[in-house]
């Protein structure tokens, strides 16, 4: 991992409540294959439990998972996602 991760701090927004852990963002760690980047971004999460996944996209309105976590995996291309308030600007390395 060439850059530590970005740490994000997130408190009651008035219509989303907060939470004591971070957003955690990490650039860059994962050594993707040149074809099926996708796939081996879910396997590697399935390898951590972390299932339900998709392809296409985040979700264009605000919400919350007041029981669970959500990790997101972007391996190509840009997005502009808004999580808690804050727009994290995510572009390809090149």
């Amino acid at each position: 991992m060439d850059q530590p991760p970005l740490l994000f701090r997130c408190g009651d927004s008035g219509n989303f409540p907060g939470n004591r852990l971070p957003v955690i963002l990490y650039k860059g760690v994962l050594r993707l294959p040149i074809l099926f980047k996708a796939f081996y971004i879910k396997k590697r999460f399935a390898r951590n439990r972390w299932t339900n996944a998709w392809n296409g996209g985040v979700f264009t309105y605000s919400h919350y998972h007041s029981a669970t976590h959500e990790v997101l995996g972007f391996f190509e291309g840009s997005t502009t996602p808004k999580i808690w308030a804050r727009v994290l600007n995510l572009q390809e390395d090149n």
